[in-house]
This record gives C-alpha cells, sequence and structure tokens, in this order.
C-alpha cells in the first residue's frame, strides 16, 4: 500500500481517534496509526497488501497483514495486546511536512 521509510522524528499525530475499533477503521482506510502510550513515538502501524521477505535465504510473499514499523523501517508481525484493544488513546500519524 504504501513505501516503509526511515520515520524517526518525523511522524506527527493529526487526529486522536479514541478506541481500536476506530484504529481499525483508520487502518482500513490507508491511514497509519499509533497510541499514543507506546513508547517508541515512531512507531506505527498500517495495513499492507503485499510484502516481500528474505528470511532464512527464502523469498515469501505476506499477503494482507497489519506490522508494526519502527524509525529503522524494522517491519515486524504485529498482533495487539488487550491493553492496545482496550486502550482510548489510539491517533492517525503522517509524515511531518518539511
Amino acid at each position: 500500500m504504501s513505501e516503509v521509510e526511515c520515520m524517526a522524528n518525523e511522524l506527527v499525530s493529526i487526529e486522536l481517534i479514541g478506541g481500536f475499533e476506530n484504529a481499525l477503521k483508520a487502518i482500513k482506510n490507508g491511514k497509519r496509526v499509533r497510541r499514543s502510550g507506546w513508547n517508541g513515538k515512531e512507531c506505527f502501524i498500517e495495513l499492507c497488501e503485499h510484502i516481500i521477505t528474505n528470511q532464512f535465504g527464502k523469498f515469501g510473499d505476506l499477503t494482507t497483514h497489519v506490522p508494526t514499523i519502527n524509525s529503522y523501517s524494522t517491519i515486524a508481525s504485529w498482533v495487539p495486546s488487550i491493553t492496545d484493544l482496550m486502550s482510548e488513546d489510539w491517533e492517525i500519524v503522517e509524515k511531518r511536512s518539511k
């Protein structure tokens, strides 16, 4: 869906959206979201249609999933915790305009 790039100190919150149900709607609509309570402010999640991976010398295609992406452009599988599901501090973020 979008190119992954290094986002350290480049994300800005544009809208507080409350609970996870709103975050899920936002990512389905192509937005990047994060919890304001997360320690890594540069981390976010977004819907990715296809990501080609190379793990252990084997290429694979990860179809539609929601990874977490950090400031080093590292992509990792993400499963929401109970705290993530129950928290009301979700926000939509976007790249800071220069």
